[in-house]
């Protein structure tokens, strides 16, 4: 549309009628744009507090008095009877009907919604470069929940811009910036973890479709509202891309988040965290890797898979298995005592982001069963347990220190003795066939370290040791346990970050208020339990003290304490 030069001439275009359906996408650049929900008074209360509670696809700016056609906080002479180009009339419980102007209905007792718009936006991101192709954008319907407030309930609606990947950290933030036009994107990628699906045209808008070298981007959309009203006996509301535009350019008293960051988690499907929690979370990662042992774990070490399988837990968790269990001893218990300490830690972070788990265990692993208990339901694995596909529901399965086979399809330990003969059958739940998998290992022995496959057998002798099992992610550290205490207090990091916080619910219900994390005390009792239980260290045999594969228990919990430093200082950061 040709731009106006300023919002008040557009309103008065718009009064006089003749331009019917127009989009006010660009029109005007700079000044704020709102979507317009109108409602009985009887109904405002509980719209009001939908509004509230889904902030994210409904930031209300302002609320007018029953009957009232002005908006004084965002516009001068305005009447929002004629001031769009296009309106919506809902009546019997559903039907819709565009009309140009509502001068024609009863307005006594109307109250009005104006909520933020991310058309808003548009024009500080053409102002930092940012090419946007489309003279509007693609609305779509997703899976999002929004939460219920009396008769208001339904799913969010987002709206998709292509973005390309050198601005995309220049856009999040721009946007993010602008809590009151919906803020930033609350899905980026393919948009299926919304439940979108870019083949098909969408709800409302136009189809723009995604180029090389771009990304779909997807923010909260204000048509939320007009979805909420549909099963009302009447209600107004704004066409889609046809706004109310005020004479503000902005809206203060709106929440600031820190800068975001931009994490590609796998397959162009990226995770927002802030770049603080994103600093913290490369430091938990730095000490997990340390090798105080002097094992030369360095070549085995992927780089960020810490932070990618966080965000993807955070995101995507929902059931989740977790596998160990290195048997080296010939009586009981069989296991050695790393990996129990780091398993009960990612149980209770998981459980705390209410996150199901689940532990699976060798049959013959009783006592370990009986100690992991505490913390989560155990499985011991059968041959019947397998034929009843255990994992069926389950997002992810974790494997850690759990004995892997090797190209022979024997299970050796780190010095090359064949341990096939106390090895279960927890090990055979992971696969490629199941969910997510990730594996956490030491050495290169251990399920899913056949991700680096190469690089074991190049660096490590016996080299006929190496994991033929490879995984979605691989965390290789310098104890195993270390790679389960750091996914839990990656997770607590994320769960203390606002900008994650937000991304992970969509933009709906409200911020997290308990940001308990778990605390190095816990760490510590753990471990020692795991020793007092009667699991031995795997490289001196020793039971009952706090060693774990040869190193005292001081340098655990040295590395223990700096992880959950991390943890402390994000909190500091945002508070």
């Amino acid at each position: 549309m040709s731009k106006s030069t300023t919002p008040t001439d557009l309103r008065a275009a718009f009064r006089r009628g003749g331009r019917f359906g127009e989009t006010t996408y660009g029109a005007v650049p700079g000044f704020v744009q709102a979507n317009i929900v109108c409602l009985p008074d009887h109904l405002a209360g509980d719209f009001q507090q939908f509004c509230l509670a889904n902030s994210g696809p409904c930031p209300l700016l302002f609320q007018s008095g029953p009957g009232q056609v002005t908006a004084p906080p965002l516009a001068d002479n305005s009447d929002i009877r004629t001031d769009l180009s296009a309106y919506l009339v809902t009546q019997d419980e559903g039907h819709r009907e565009q009309v140009e102007s509502l001068l024609g209905e009863p307005w006594e007792g109307i109250v009005t919604f104006y909520l933020g718009c991310s058309f808003s936006f548009d024009s500080a991101l053409f102002s930092s470069g940012v090419k946007l192709r489309s003279t509007n954008v693609a609305m779509y319907k997703t899976n999002v929940q929004c939460i219920k407030s009396g008769p208001f309930d339904c799913l969010q609606v987002v709206s998709m811009r292509a973005i390309p990947l050198d601005m995309l950290s220049a856009v999040v933030n721009i946007s993010q910036r602008m809590s009151y036009a919906h803020g930033a994107p609350i899905s980026i990628g393919n948009g299926r973890d919304i439940g979108v699906d870019l083949n098909y045209s969408p709800n409302f808008g136009v189809k723009v479709p995604v180029h090389e070298g771009e990304v779909a981007c997807f923010w909260s959309c204000g048509v939320t509202g007009i979805s909420a009203t549909s099963g009302l006996p009447l209600a107004y509301s704004h066409s889609p891309g046809c706004m109310f535009v005020c004479d503000v350019k902005e809206v203060e008293g709106w929440p600031e988040y820190p800068e975001a960051a931009v994490v590609c988690i796998r397959d162009g499907w990226y995770g927002l965290l802030s770049k603080d929690a994103l600093e913290r979370i490369g430091e938990v990662e730095r000490i997990m890797t340390e090798d105080p042992g002097g094992r030369g774990i360095g070549p085995l070490i992927l780089r960020e898979e810490l932070v990618k399988m966080c965000l993807d837990l955070s995101l995507r968790g929902t059931k989740v298995g977790i596998i160990t269990g290195f048997p080296l001893f010939d009586d009981t218990p069989r296991e050695e005592n790393d990996g129990i300490l780091g398993t009960v830690a990612i149980a209770e972070a998981l459980q705390r982001n209410g996150v199901d788990v689940t532990v699976f265990l060798d049959e013959g692993a009783v006592i370990l069963g009986k100690h992991i208990s505490k913390f989560a339901p155990v499985v011991h694995v059968t041959e019947k347990v397998l034929e009843c596909d255990p994992l069926r529901g389950f997002s992810h399965i974790i494997a850690i220190e759990r004995t892997s086979p090797a190209s022979d399809g024997r299970h050796y330990t780190m010095r090359g003795r064949d341990i096939t003969h106390l090895v279960g059958l927890a090990g055979k739940l992971f696969s490629a066939d199941h969910p997510t998998t990730i594996g956490i290992g030491d050495g290169g022995n251990e399920l899913g370290m056949g991700k680096v496959k190469d690089a074991v057998e190049g660096n490590v002798s016996p080299s006929k040791i190496a994991s033929n099992i490879s995984a979605d992610y691989l965390l290789t550290c310098g104890v195993s346990n270390w790679g389960g205490v750091a996914i839990a207090t990656t997770l607590d990091i994320l769960r203390r970050c606002p900008v994650h916080e937000r991304f992970r619910r969509r933009g709906v219900g409200y911020p997290t208020t308990e940001l308990g994390s778990i605390p190095m005390e816990w760490f510590m009792k753990e471990h020692m339990k795991a020793n007092e239980a009667g699991f031995r260290d795997g490289i001196s045999g020793e039971k009952g003290g706090g060693s774990v594969d040869g190193l005292k228990g001081m340098i655990h919990f040295d590395a223990y304490q700096r992880m959950c430093d991390q943890v402390v200082k994000v909190t500091d950061t945002f508070n």
